[in-house]
């Protein structure tokens, strides 16, 4: 065992020592870049294995780095290994750790003394296309040579035309991080050639940072770019397949059966729908709007009374607040759930009257229930197949799950990222799964038509219709208020509406009484009994690797693309 360990030993020595006494006495580097992006390297490396004898030399060239959080690769293709006659060299290439290790010499051969070779290849995506100008910044020599010297080196980069005058450059020579500039640059042409004026001791290297004015070198298209990046960064395509799933669900659940391109203009709502149920159908949801709606409903049809009421607040500063009067209660035989639920709720512990403000923090109580009587009032009617609110939760459950896990578990940022969109994936889509029945989408259709002729508001219909029902201002309001449409049906009845409605009183209504001021005072009243309704006590419980570039970021030795380094095997 002992005899084993001292040959192990004097083998690494031996290796060390060989390793030590080799040195690079020329590495050049001649670089072709073509305006598509692509370059050509050509690495003219003359070796001296001193009077060790090897069998050639290994070459380790990146072509995975880091940009920030996310990956980023170089398309490396070997073209071809020669010495400096042109003479070709058996060698390998694999793929391994984010490098590609060439390995070049025949394991029956030795050699020694001096030798050249050439190692030409291929590289795309090595230029950084950046806001004010386009970079390309290599690592011409590499920085892993196994503690081999360079005594000296140079670099040429061709281009396709005359340099711009534009252009800047830039090199950097000493170990990785070192501000050193101890080389030359020369400019010919169409050529920059960057020289290095000293050693390059173990470890050191030389760096060359070009920027070229945009447009110079094509710029690959948004897609293209894109899919580069989803290749390279394959975690980040886990989002689209996703959103995919939640697409094909969407679209075999989630939409509305197919009910017609064609709206027709209806001048009647569906004969049994109420505003609010109008209003949860047309959008699938059921909102404050809806429920307030409902008042007025209630109020134009003779169960409550709205007063307004001017208070006296803070000296001489006036404020209103609006008393709800019940003139009749409501059964099953005359009203729905949800406007039972409504209408006890307003004038809960068998109160006659009550005023807006005193409902503040104890009506939202009575919302879940509301709400929960719409979405099953709708469903039982054959309208939805299901809650379009649970619908809404399951899937924003799983958003919201999703969205706590991978901040909260998953150990790489790239991936919290990743898990988080798949979660807002989930929450957006649940804005749109639920779905109609074939009956809930044909009479939605009634609706946008409905819609469409309160929006129209065309001055010689509602004449007519005036005439056939007085009371058309008032049966229509609530569904135009769902609608978001209140004023201009206010407008069509500038001249029809002269006298205030019974079912809404003010001290202010007299001569001057038209449809503009009284609109104006019902979006006063429903703007503040939205926001009494809903308002709840505050602690309620159920209440709602490569730099950014040389010249961007500095420069440095060792930056860029490029790189890897070598040694004799």
């Amino acid at each position: 065992m002992k005899k084993l360990l001292l040959l192990l030993l004097l083998i690494f020595l031996q290796n060390s020592f060989a390793f030590a006494s080799d040195e690079i006495k020329r590495f050049n580097v001649d670089i072709f870049l073509d305006k598509s992006g692509w370059i050509r390297v050509e690495e003219d490396i003359k070796y001296d294995f001193k009077n060790t004898y090897r069998h050639g030399i290994f070459r380790e060239i990146p072509y995975k780095y880091k940009k920030g959080i996310n990956n980023y690769n170089l398309r490396i293709n070997i073209l071809d290994v020669r010495d400096e006659n042109g003479n070709s060299y058996k060698y390998k290439v694999k793929r391994e750790n984010g490098k590609i290790h060439i390995k070049i010499g025949d394991p029956k051969k030795t050699i020694t003394g001096i030798n050249t070779y050439v190692i030409e290849y291929s590289a795309e995506n090595a230029i950084l296309f950046l806001e004010n100008y386009d970079e390309f910044y290599w690592n011409a020599t590499g920085n892993d040579w196994w503690n081999i010297p360079i005594l000296k080196s140079r670099a040429k980069v061709y281009l396709d035309s005359a340099v711009p005058e534009e252009t800047k450059t830039q090199c950097f020579t000493g170990e990785t991080g070192s501000k050193n500039q101890n080389c030359e640059i020369v400019k010919d042409e169409e050529i920059i050639n960057f020289i290095t004026q000293e050693r390059l001791l173990r470890g050191a290297r030389l760096t060359i940072d070009i920027a070229l004015p945009k447009g110079f070198i094509k710029e690959p298209s948004f897609i293209s770019k894109a899919f580069r990046f989803l290749k390279q960064n394959s975690i980040y395509s886990i989002p689209l397949v996703v959103f995919a799933f939640l697409y094909g669900f969407w679209k075999k659940e989630g939409k509305d059966p197919y009910h017609g391109d064609t709206v027709a203009v209806r001048y009647e709502p569906p004969a049994d729908l109420t505003p609010a149920e109008a209003g949860t159908l047309f959008d699938e949801r059921a909102d404050m709007i809806d429920i307030t709606s409902t008042v007025v409903d209630l109020a134009v049809r003779g169960f409550l009374k709205i007063e307004e009421i001017t208070t006296t607040k803070f000296l001489f500063l006036s404020d209103k607040d609006y008393k709800l009067i019940k003139i009749k209660d409501g059964d099953g035989s005359e009203l729905k759930w949800h406007e039972i639920k409504i209408l006890n709720g307003l004038f809960s512990g068998n109160k006659n009257e009550t005023f807006v403000s005193k409902l503040k923090n104890t009506f939202y109580t009575h919302l879940p229930g509301i709400e929960e009587s719409l979405y099953d009032q709708l469903v039982e009617a054959k309208y939805f197949p299901s809650s379009p609110e649970n619908i809404r939760k399951v899937f924003k459950f799983f958003g919201i799950g999703a969205l706590i896990l991978s901040l909260t578990f998953l150990p790489f940022f790239q991936y919290k990222i990743v898990g988080a969109i798949c979660g807002i994936l989930f929450i957006i889509f649940s804005r749109y799964m639920p779905r109609k029945t074939r009956k809930g989408s044909i009479t939605n259709n009634h609706l946008r038509g409905f819609r469409e002729f309160i929006e129209r508001a065309e001055t010689d219909r509602i004449k007519r219709l005036s005439k056939e029902d007085p009371k058309v201002f008032d049966r229509i309001l609530p569904y135009a208020l769902v609608f978001g449409l209140e004023e201009k049906w206010a407008n069509a009845f500038d001249e029809l509406y002269l006298e205030p409605p019974d079912w809404y009183y003010s001290s202010s209504y007299g001569t001057s009484f038209n449809s503009h001021i009284f609109i104006n005072d019902l979006g006063r009243s429903i703007s503040i009994m939205n926001k009494s309704l809903y308002s709840s006590p505050k602690n309620a419980a159920g209440s709602r690797g490569i730099s950014a570039g040389g010249f961007s970021g500095g420069g440095f030795s060792g930056g860029g693309f490029g790189g890897g380094g070598g040694g004799s095997w």
